[in-house]
């Protein structure tokens, strides 16, 4: 699920960029600075690795939910 989030997150952004020219979110100038140096973590401007604890925390939940509506 955490990888889904970030596939789905970068599909509706290229296609946006695609069609529109540009997309909503732009992450071109995200950076992690490790031990002092700094490190690209951005994928094309479309998704970035700072983010991963929130969509890994968001597919968790997102399961459980889904366990929850199979047992209704």
């Amino acid at each position: 699920m955490f990888l889904g989030f970030y596939l789905l997150e970068f599909i509706s952004g290229y296609l946006i960029k695609k069609a529109v020219g540009v997309s909503p979110w732009n992450y071109e100038n995200y950076s992690l600075k490790i031990f002092g140096k700094k490190y690209k973590s951005n994928l094309k401007g479309l998704i970035c690795l700072e983010y991963a604890p929130l969509w890994y925390l968001g597919g968790i939940i997102g399961e459980f939910y889904f366990k929850f509506l199979m047992s209704l």
